[in-house]
């Protein structure tokens, strides 16, 4: 069997999740080969690098205006009518043009958009394939919801009651979580010292706190070492670098799972795929000034489920706050325990059940 997956580089996390995927995939007999395709590289050519760059732009630095824009392209509504601008018909003659080219038995789309356009295509008669939708959003919105997808992989419970509540088949759902590469899932490192370690992570982005009393709080608590991770924010970078003898920072790296694998808990933006990467990592998660929309949203689910703290939007306090917790073994260890609870939950194998029967159908 030939798996296409349909991605987007919106933020990495559609990206972050395909690759999971692949990697799940292809350790599987039916599984013959596995393809990841960036629909917006594939389509706008060179004009994706512009598009990218705008998009994180717009997160770094107008992230009033993508709150306004997402909440009017996200809200639940039915499912989209077949129709649309001449942009509309060149994204779905290349979308065809992939099928064609790539000739895959299903199709897995980790981004919304790319779940809309197949959609589209099977509602015209383009095409039959079948269509797998990883939602990688806690929180379904419309654009993820298309009459012609015939399976969803979904984070939680709570994602799954939304689909069930918008008139999806409770047989075409799967609680899978947000998938993460299995070296997330690696066990603790033995610690030489009883001093914690906290990890700050803002996204490839490194939208992290930029005022200097927040750090020089943060480097005042006893027993604990910070790593900020600055990724592609030279500003922070430069600023913070040297600047505190329990603090160490670092660019943009590609050892996440063992930075996350050596700390205690970690500060972060709460995106789905990170919230899903701690939960394997067992990482207590903390939360401090969420930018974007769906992030506050994820805030909810991760203050519900008791996966880590959202503090409070004053440094002094959210600093107090993070010393508490810190020092407290019980409340991480109960933490990690909610974690484990969630990990247990998880639907493994439903992704590879619906393709063995599909193979079945398919002769």
């Amino acid at each position: 069997m030939k798996i296409l997956i349909l991605t987007g580089k919106f933020g990495m996390g559609h990206y972050a999740a395909a690759q999971a995927l692949s990697e799940k995939l292809e350790q599987k007999s039916l599984i013959d080969e596995v393809t990841i395709i960036d629909f917006c590289e594939e389509a706008l050519a060179g004009l994706h690098k512009l598009v990218y760059y705008s998009y994180d732009n717009l997160i770094a630095r107008r992230p009033v205006l993508y709150n306004t824009l997402y909440r009017s392209k996200t809200a639940i509504r039915p499912p989209q009518a077949v129709g649309g601008g001449k942009h509309l018909i060149l994204l779905l003659k290349c979308l065809q043009k992939i099928l064609s080219e790539q000739q895959p038995d299903v199709v897995i789309s980790t981004y919304s958009y790319c779940s809309y356009l197949m959609s589209l295509l099977k509602k015209n008669n383009k095409t039959a394939l079948p269509l797998v939708t990883c939602i990688t959003d806690l929180h379904s919105h419309g654009i993820w919801l298309n009459d012609c997808t015939d399976f969803y992989l979904v984070a939680d419970q709570q994602t799954k009651r939304e689909l069930l509540s918008y008139g999806v088949d409770k047989d075409k759902i799967s609680v899978s979580g947000i998938p993460v590469k299995s070296c997330f899932y690696c066990a603790k490192q033995q610690k030489s010292s009883n001093d914690k370690e906290l990890l700050l992570m803002g996204g490839g982005l490194g939208l992290l706190p930029e005022e200097m009393s927040f750090y020089r709080r943060l480097n005042a608590i006893e027993g604990l070492h910070i790593t900020v991770v600055t990724g592609k924010n030279k500003h922070l970078f430069n600023k913070l670098n040297g600047k505190f003898a329990s603090v160490s920072v670092l660019p943009f790296v590609n050892n996440v799972p063992e930075l996350m694998q050596k700390a205690d808990a970690i500060l972060t933006k709460p995106g789905g795929i990170t919230i899903y990467e701690a939960v394997a990592a067992s990482l207590p998660i903390l939360i401090y000034k969420p930018r974007l929309a769906q992030e506050r949203e994820n805030c909810h689910f991760l203050v519900n489920r008791g996966l880590g703290f959202y503090l409070n939007e004053k440094s002094e306090l959210a600093v107090e706050q993070v010393e508490l917790i810190m020092n407290s073994n019980r409340m991480l260890e109960l933490i990690k325990a909610n974690m484990e609870e969630i990990k247990n939950g998880l639907n493994n194998d439903g992704l590879m059940d619906f393709l063995a029967k599909r193979e079945e159908v398919a002769g």
